[in-house]
């Protein structure tokens, strides 16, 4: 009876039997939605970069170009990041919080106010733009819908490894906003007179009155020291060559000294878990191995039987390389346990 239960369980199930035509067709067009996922994952990461990299920056290494044609291409383009983040990431919000909560974060993160204030005739302030940097709030859920795909085809599965990657981009954005914001800062007290880290660094120079300064050393150079500076800050280790001036340089020297202090935490934490768990079916057989040693001098066994003993135990872990078969086996429902034996015993039932 139970070789007939097994013959049974092993003659293929319709879903296991050669595909047709539409079967084919079928499992083509779930890879194709498949690859489509993942382009638009990838298009939404990359959009969020775009956001969270080009805003900031632009607020604070360019606030002072005007309506011109560069504004107008850098308008349209922001908005058409905006409409993009509403097809993609803009029925995930809806689904995760109440309508009303949706639909104010959709409008908050994508008004183009710059656009509006072109429209009235207003001046133009860079700090119209910092509302785009609420779709922050979708990183998280961008980066676990993009390790989900990679997990169905079998990449990526280490969710420590995910979680060291979260936390290196969470590290890099939070140094590029750090660093742009400290630029910022200094900028505009450099523009109203007042001493600033800028000044000390001899990249601006105070020329005559409030408000007159001189570029002495090109801003990608500045923003490569305030970025150095950032990293240096939010890891705590602070060389000293560059430092505040001015009062609201403090303050944000406090702000990122504490998120990175928070962030490296977690990271250290994170990779003492992934150290630890890297190779966990090894170290759990060397300790059983371990014991199996004091059990074996604890009944003073020979010499002889204590080899075959730890020679069994090797070969057994050389062949299942640490899975225990038979735990996976009792876990399963009754038919996935005889489709499962009829396969691993088929040589049995052939015979």
């Amino acid at each position: 009876l139970l070789v007939k239960d097994y013959r049974q369980a092993s003659l293929p199930s319709p879903s296991l039997r050669p595909k047709s035509r539409v079967a084919n067709a079928c499992t083509r067009r779930s890879s194709h939605l498949w690859l489509l996922a993942f382009a638009m994952a990838v298009a939404e990461i990359c959009n969020l970069t775009y956001m969270l990299v080009s805003i900031p920056a632009r607020i604070a290494f360019s606030p002072d170009y005007t309506f011109s044609k560069r504004f107008a291409v850098l308008t349209a383009f922001d908005t058409l990041s905006d409409a993009l983040m509403w097809i993609i990431a803009g029925p995930r919000i809806v689904k995760r919080f109440a309508p009303a909560a949706a639909v104010a974060l959709l409008l908050t993160a994508g008004i183009p106010w710059e656009a509006i204030a072109y429209a009235g005739g207003c001046p133009n302030i860079p700090w119209w733009r910092l509302n785009r940097r609420v779709w922050a709030f979708e990183a998280q859920h961008s980066g676990s819908r993009l390790f989900c795909l990679l997990e169905e085809k079998q990449v990526g599965q280490n969710v420590g490894l995910q979680r060291m990657w979260k936390r290196f981009f969470a590290m890099a954005g939070m140094g590029h906003w750090a660093a742009c914001l400290f630029y910022g800062i200094g900028r505009q007290a450099a523009l109203d007179g007042v001493e600033s880290w800028l000044v000390v660094d001899g990249h601006l120079e105070l020329v005559g009155l409030a408000g007159s300064v001189v570029q002495r050393t090109s801003r990608l150079k500045a923003y490569g020291r305030a970025l150095y500076w950032a990293f240096v800050t939010m890891c705590t280790t602070g060389f000293g060559d560059i430092v505040p001036v001015s009062s609201e340089e403090t303050a944000v020297v406090v702000f990122a000294q504490y998120a990175g202090l928070l962030i490296s935490c977690a990271t250290i934490a994170n990779l003492t878990l992934l150290m630890t768990s890297f190779d966990a079916a090894r170290t759990a057989f060397l300790k059983k191995m371990d014991c199996l040693a004091k059990y074996m001098h604890y009944r003073k066994l020979p010499k002889w039987l204590c080899d075959k003993l730890l020679n069994f135990y090797d070969y057994e872990w050389n062949q299942s390389g640490g899975v225990d078969e038979k735990m996976f086996l009792s876990e399963l429902p009754q038919t996935l346990q005889l489709q499962a034996a009829a396969i691993l015993r088929r040589d049995l039932l052939r015979g």
